[in-house]
């Protein structure tokens, strides 16, 4: 009769030749645990201690302050940490099976050997460690702060790449998520009106409601060059001059360019000076301004708004240069169309003259205008700088505003100025070229 496989090597293992892999063994089963129980302590501080650690004077709390706001980067370099103490754990232990004389090929040791300490890692490296953690999480956030943030130090040359990498494939995979919900219920909600005719105006909003989640704020914004802006230096009848030809309710003011904003101005909060002289500091009337990238989404920027009774931000680019303005009107006019008031005037902002002539009113944006001609924003790519209208753009290719009758050619579009004031093109008639049909 066959005896049972042998399992020697588990005895052999804790005994002559084995001491420093058990050093070792034990060394990494405590960094694993030791990285699971800190992750667990830094990830279950809830939003008020660590608001309370940005202000507090012990640097240790700082330190935990300054680490969780860069969360993805903390979680990467403890996960580091773990893998690296795991695949270490695992060449020891195949490099001591293969010295180790005592194990023949057909031996099951080998397997047990890794088999247990895969149960011993994820036993006490992870799970009981992780416990651990989350009950006794400020202290052992405290304790570690100094090793964990020299850690985050050593290892963001390695993880930078890697988290730029997980957010470019996450932004990739939740947009084809996005654009395949969108395209359901589009189809939803026209298959939903064929038969019932909605009132009018109805469908246009549900369409926006549908639309609302995916919309960025560059999609809606407006272009930098429509921003109405004054300066600081101005004395106060100048700038009751400025408010009375604008007919903005609230106005950026800045100290020289739109680069130097000092503040936003709400025309309200001059109410009960307007009999001030000349030499009032009107000045220090100004509200903090407030910035947001062009590409955070407008329904999170909605809820800011509310959260934070803001009314309107400027937009920066990725390169930290502003390129716009959004109001909460424009987030709103998305969902209900267009708010008209008496300052607007009435009318699209296109009209289609025939198969390939279009009229365009020249603060149109690059986005709207690209989806009313159905074609793709990177057409103006190369040409559009920082630009987001049509106007601007022109301007930009032409090196200055153009004149009545110039025609400026971009790809296959001619485009020829048929109305301008001071400082920008008012109307554009468009040409399509008839290649672009074929």
């Amino acid at each position: 009769m066959d005896e049972p496989p042998s399992y020697s090597f588990l005895l052999t293992i804790f005994s002559d030749q084995s001491l420093l892999y058990f050093l070792l063994l034990a060394a990494l089963l405590f960094f694993s645990g030791w990285a699971s129980a800190v992750e667990a302590a830094f990830f279950s501080l809830d939003h008020d201690e660590v608001g309370r650690f940005q202000t507090s004077n012990d640097i240790r709390e700082k330190r935990i302050a300054a680490l969780v706001k860069e969360p993805r980067l903390l979680l990467n370099t403890l996960t580091i940490c773990k893998y690296f103490a795991l695949c270490a754990t695992a060449v020891i232990t195949i490099i001591t099976l293969a010295n180790d004389t005592t194990v023949e090929s057909n031996d099951l040791s080998a397997g047990t050997s890794l088999f247990l300490t895969t149960v011993m890692f994820a036993l006490a490296g992870v799970i009981l460690a992780k416990i651990i953690g989350t009950a006794n999480n400020i202290s052992i956030a405290r304790a570690n702060s100094r090793l964990t943030s020299f850690l985050v130090s050593v290892i963001r040359p390695i993880a930078k790449p890697l988290l730029k990498t997980s957010v470019r494939v996450e932004r990739k995979l939740n947009s084809k998520t996005e654009e395949t919900v969108m395209e359901e219920l589009t189809q939803a909600l026209q298959l939903a009106t064929v038969d019932n005719e909605p009132i009018e105006g109805e469908k246009e909003i549900l369409e926006g409601i549908v639309n609302f989640g995916t919309m960025t704020v560059r999609q809606v914004m407006k272009p930098r060059s429509e921003i109405s802006f004054t300066t600081a230096r101005l004395d106060f009848f100048q700038l009751m001059e400025f408010v009375n030809k604008s007919g903005f309710s609230r106005v950026p003011v800045c100290k020289d360019s739109l680069e130097n904003v000092e503040g936003f101005l709400y025309i309200k909060d001059l109410l009960p000076f307007l009999e001030a002289g000349p030499d009032f500091r009107w000045q220090k009337l100004l509200r903090p301004a407030y910035y947001v990238q062009e590409t955070r989404k407008i329904d999170s920027l909605l809820k800011e708004f509310q959260e934070k009774r803001v009314h309107m931000a400027l937009v920066k680019n990725t390169e930290g240069v502003i390129v716009g303005i959004i109001t909460l009107e424009d987030i709103i006019e998305e969902i209900i169309g267009d708010i008209n008031d008496e300052f607007d005037e009435p009318g699209l902002r296109y009209q289609r003259l025939n198969e390939n002539n279009y009229l365009f009113d020249g603060k149109i944006s690059i986005y709207e205008f690209c989806r009313v001609l159905n074609i793709d924003t990177a057409v103006f790519q190369p040409v559009k700088g920082i630009n987001e209208s049509l106007n601007g753009v022109l301007v930009e290719v032409n090196g200055e505003l153009p004149t009545v009758g110039d025609k400026i050619v971009i790809g296959d579009f001619t485009f020829i100025i048929e109305a301008v004031d001071h400082k920008k093109i008012k109307k554009v008639r468009v040409q399509i070229h008839e290649e672009a049909n074929r």
